[in-house]
């Protein structure tokens, strides 16, 4: 489609044991019985920013939440998986490396609401966007009873309640995959969790895959590896196979959300036509 184009924002880098992201790579085998070497584990935090010729600016995932190098999240979590962000990687200010505020952003697209794909929600309150929020209904659902069957307001799940219970914010709940606005297509995504939007960009050059969590990395959807961290893993398989499909049908590039070996690769706060 003409006119529409997406730039990729870093939302900083996250650490956790390999085996959280990628499971069964490097396993030992007999020519190699030690196996990988790789233990604990950089890995990228991506969201993205679209400009479409009619819809206006949408951004897919917010990143982190204020304060997530600190003390966001319970310390158990955080010595598991902690994080490296500076302040100008949070999207309110990581949206000005390419020309845009938050009150520039009309929709957002939530893949999923783990919290580091849901975070930044808060900072746009006050926004036309926080009225916006489109999620999938299976996963937002299963998010809530996460974050409110305990006081606590969270579990080892991925979900926090702070994320959600934003000010203001307005959930439009997706069921099915849809076209949601003219060369923007959406995708429910088992595996992961019980789903997750991904997004087909049908650029002039080309047509994107947009995967986010329900394939994390090109390891992932090869069948090097198989996701640490997952939902179904049946629905991954189905996921897997309908994707790869895809690709060969629209003759698609891809954006990993936490692909380390690909990450050096894409270019960031740059527009792609």
């Amino acid at each position: 489609m003409k006119g529409l184009e997406f730039a990729l924002l870093s939302g900083g880098t996250g650490y956790n044991d390999i085996a959280w992201n990628f499971q069964g790579y490097g396993f030992a085998a007999a020519d190699n019985p030690q196996g990988s070497r790789d233990v604990w584990q950089a890995f990228s935090y991506l969201y993205t920013v679209i400009r479409h010729p009619e819809a206006g600016y949408i951004l897919f995932d917010v990143g982190l939440g204020p304060g997530e190098e600190l003390d966001r999240r319970p310390e158990e979590h955080r010595n598991q998986n902690p994080v490296k962000v500076s302040r100008d990687q949070y999207a309110d200010e990581a949206l000005k490396k390419v020309g845009l505020t938050v009150n520039d952003i009309g929709t957002i697209i939530l893949s999923h609401c783990h919290w580091d794909h849901i975070g930044g929600l808060e900072l746009f309150q006050g926004t036309a966007a926080i009225q916006n929020v489109y999620v999938p209904y299976a996963d937002f659902a299963w998010a809530l009873v996460q974050t409110h069957k305990t006081s606590a307001g969270y579990s080892d799940s991925g979900y926090y309640r702070r994320n959600l219970d934003v000010a203001g914010a307005e959930y439009h709940l997706l069921e099915e995959d849809t076209e949601l606005f003219p060369g923007v297509d959406v995708l429910l995504l088992e595996g992961h969790t019980p789903a997750v939007a991904g997004l087909v960009l049908h650029l002039e050059s080309g047509a994107y895959i947009l995967p986010s969590d329900a394939v994390t990395a090109e390891v992932c959807l090869r069948g090097t590896a198989f996701p640490g961290s997952i939902y179904d893993s049946l629905g991954f398989q189905r996921t897997r196979k309908r994707l790869l499909k895809l690709e060969k049908e629209l003759h698609a590039k891809w954006i990993f959300p936490h692909d380390p070996w690909n990450y050096p690769t894409y270019k960031l706060h740059e527009w792609i036509k």
